[in-house]
């Protein structure tokens, strides 16, 4: 199954950068290598099912582990998140195409999970939302051609969108998948993991390299 025709936006931080949050429970370079394992899945899950991934910021690292999974690399010429996210979308209304978000750090997404948030929006023509499960923010959102609904990303995100849409009087939908409603940042979040998917820190350091998903990585 594919869902060709929508355009998987993925933002990354330089790996130096990455989920400083797990400070006190990771080294630097456990850190950058979690960060990389994760960012490889959501791309392999993403070019999977939709073909068409362009990431956007990151560095060397981030940026040849994307070309060498078939995505697109973008500079990212903002300074924040929401302004990223901003700048790719408006990329894709001018080439015409639905945009998905999907955060770099969802470390059980699998192409299932796409194809279940772009079959809700309706192939991209109704804007979709997928919670996260534990701060209320956005794990994924599809954005349908050149809508304008800009990104309010953080914490709490999930209701402000939700109000965004209503108050802008824009039909939406909500789509609750597994893959999608797990962000990792905190140290909870990865004891989470680790309860959920007993030896899922060292089975997800090493994976280094950008690869689709396998049956093992599926079942993590």
């Amino acid at each position: 199954m594919t869902a060709r025709g929508i355009v998987a936006v993925v933002p990354m931080k330089p790996l130096s950068q990455s989920k400083t949050r797990l400070a006190g429970v990771l080294s630097q370079t456990e850190r950058a290598e979690l960060s990389f394992a994760m960012f490889s899945r959501v791309v392999a899950a993403a070019h999977r099912a939709l073909g068409e991934v362009w990431v956007v910021g990151g560095d060397d690292a981030v940026r040849q582990g994307a070309e060498c999974a078939g995505a697109t690399w973008h500079e990212d010429p903002a300074e924040n998140l929401n302004d990223s996210l901003t700048f790719a979308l408006q990329n894709a209304c001018d080439e015409g195409l639905p945009a998905l978000y999907l955060p770099a750090d969802l470390p059980f997404i699998t192409a299932a999970d796409i194809y279940k948030i772009v079959q809700a929006s309706g192939g991209g023509e109704t804007l979709a939302l997928s919670p996260a499960q534990q701060d209320g923010g956005t794990n994924a959102m599809v954005i349908p051609q050149c809508l304008s609904f800009p990104a309010l990303l953080g914490k709490d995100s999930f209701a402000k969108h939700k109000r965004q849409a209503a108050s802008l009087g824009i039909q939406y939908t909500v789509c609750l998948s597994d893959g999608l409603s797990l962000d990792l940042d905190t140290p909870e979040d990865l004891a989470l993991c680790d309860r959920l998917r007993p030896g899922f820190l060292s089975k997800m350091m090493r994976a280094k390299a950008v690869s689709t998903p396998t049956s093992d990585e599926k079942d993590l």
